[in-house]
């Protein structure tokens, strides 16, 4: 693997955005969603198999890809595309670095940077904790009771999905985030912080940024 920059400087760039290099500089708002509704997280082994694995961040993955196929048309260059992201956005930045075990083939982006970044616990899908909060969600949409707990969730009108993302989020502690990313064994496959001590990462240059 070549060397890793972890100092280096990036052009900065609006929430959310896309940046090629200083000569062009078209941008991209990439959304990023990491709430209830998005279906972030992985759902539990025994429903696994019949979801889409993190369609928040395969989202933007596949806007990164797009990014790649058309960023020539705007004087840009697919070999100079940094990203770019603040608290959340910078979470799922962070996300993009550490994705397919660092190896995201083809590359999407040349360089990376986060703001004030987000990073909270990462455990695995099947952990307790992610177990537990899924079957918080089920209890609260009325879904306990159905053979298919993940096909009763796409049914549930959106407004009462709203309600319990709010109800779940709130009762957590103050200052934390309840629906948060995992570690799915496939496009995750371990914790940010041991991704970035054995350089696991997409990119020739980090730079992660936090405000005190």
């Amino acid at each position: 693997m070549p060397p890793l920059n972890l100092t280096c400087y990036i052009l900065d760039a609006d929430d959310g955005s896309v940046r090629t290099s200083p000569q062009a500089r078209p941008r991209s708002p990439i959304p990023h969603t990491l709430d209830l509704p998005s279906q972030h997280r992985p759902p539990r082994p025994s429903v696994a198999s019949l979801a889409s694995r993190y369609i928040g961040l395969l989202d933007q993955e596949l806007a990164l890809q797009w990014v790649q196929k058309h960023i020539t048309l705007l004087g840009g260059d697919p070999a100079k595309v940094s990203i770019w992201g603040e608290c959340v956005g910078a979470g799922s930045v962070l996300q993009h670095v550490i994705a397919h075990n660092g190896r995201t083939t083809p590359p999407l982006f040349r360089a990376a940077i986060t703001s004030s970044t987000f990073s909270p616990s990462q455990y695995k899908f099947d952990d307790r904790i992610p177990e537990a909060l899924y079957s918080e969600v089920v209890a609260q949409t009325n879904c306990s009771s159905a053979a298919n707990s993940l096909a009763c969730l796409r049914d549930v009108d959106a407004g009462l999905l709203e309600t319990v993302n709010v109800n779940i989020g709130t009762s957590g502690f103050f200052g934390t985030s309840v629906f948060v990313p995992v570690i799915d064994g496939i496009f995750i496959t371990q914790r940010p912080i041991e991704a970035l001590k054995q350089r696991n990462v997409n990119g020739m240059c980090i730079r992660i940024h936090s405000e005190l």
